[in-house]
């Protein structure tokens, strides 16, 4: 739905849209107990990847993105993949422009989540094995609706075919509960934080095209 809404803002009113990379802070501290309890390292950082695009219209801007990431932890005998992702529909005020650069204040509503998957540490090689005693996992989700604040600036000049978005965010997960794959609520839970600040940069391919 997002990706959708801004296609059509980038087709009529003209804009920009292009890969998203960036980093998010780990927040989850009963992630990282739990990690340093099986002598696994801790997560610190979370790579992302994605998409943006977006439209502008005077001193609004209005767009969406999407991104996520995971990192993989082994430890004595107990894998774990630790991702978060989601996606917003945005829209920000730019109290001031200087010629090609955009400074925005903006807030995304949408969605975003963490997923855990939990798995022993033993790895087959025979194709047999793999099919007659396949190892435990579990898979563990925390998320739901996503209130984002963002600082966010952007560079790229009218006619010209290239251009960046930064934007520094705090993600929000407004949900405290945690839930198995089948969507079966986990009896208890980490205190989860509210959310994780991140960063993130697009390169913009397309020109912009300020609608008034």
């Amino acid at each position: 739905m997002v990706n959708l809404l801004t296609y059509i803002l980038v087709s009529i009113y003209g804009g920009i849209g292009g890969y998203t990379i960036g980093i998010s802070r780990m927040a989850n501290s009963g992630v990282n107990d739990k990690l340093v309890a099986v002598h696994a390292s801790k997560i610190s950082n979370i790579l992302l990847q994605g998409g943006s695009g977006y439209a502008l219209f005077g001193k609004v801007i209005m767009g969406g993105a999407g991104y996520g990431g995971s990192v993989r932890k082994a430890g004595d005998s107990i894998r774990v993949k630790y991702g978060i992702g989601g996606g917003y529909f945005e829209v920000g005020y730019v109290p001031i422009s200087m010629k090609f650069i955009y400074p925005a204040i903006m807030l995304g509503i949408g969605g975003y989540s963490e997923q855990l998957v939990i798995s022993k540490n033993v790895r087959r090689s025979d194709w047999d094995s793999i099919w007659q005693n396949p190892e435990t996992e579990t898979e563990l989700s925390h998320g739901g609706f996503s209130i984002s604040p963002s600082f966010a600036l952007l560079i790229a000049a009218e006619k010209i075919p290239v251009g960046i978005f930064i934007k520094a965010t705090y993600n929000t997960i407004l949900s405290k509960k945690w839930e198995f794959e089948d969507g079966t609520l986990l009896s208890s839970y980490p205190d989860s934080p509210i959310g994780s600040f991140s960063l993130t940069l697009t390169v913009f391919t397309g020109g912009i095209k300020n609608g008034k």
